[in-house]
């Protein structure tokens, strides 16, 4: 049935910080990790096929983050571990097929990613 894998891309999320009153200019005070082609086998999905045989989804991951500190001192402890999001998704995604729809899968790795 389906000749291409799935693609689950996370809703952007963008915090914001207010300066002054509500008329002043919204500042964007963050930065942006991408995380794009993480490929996971998994067994989502409303056919039954989908959750007997499996399928490969290729997931791509958009964070917004403050990395001011990490820039200014160099500092590990300071940033992203990005080994520890990719391995919250693969647990999400690779985990015991529970969800019909791949943006359930989504919201699945949004929680655990941001929780």
């Amino acid at each position: 049935f389906f000749s291409k894998p799935e693609m689950l891309r996370l809703p952007r999320l963008l915090p914001m910080a207010w300066r002054g009153s509500r008329s002043s200019r919204c500042v964007h005070t963050s930065d942006k990790i991408c995380l794009k082609g993480m490929s996971f086998g998994g067994y989502h999905g409303v056919l039954p096929f989908e959750r007997e045989i499996g399928q490969r989804f290729i997931v791509d991951v958009e964070l917004l983050v403050d990395l001011a500190a990490a820039g200014a001192s160099d500092d590990l402890h300071e940033t992203l571990n990005y080994a520890e999001v990719y391995a919250e998704v693969k647990r999400v995604v690779e985990g015991p097929p529970h969800r019909d729809l791949i943006e359930a899968v989504a919201h699945d790795v949004a929680q655990s990613v941001l929780g």
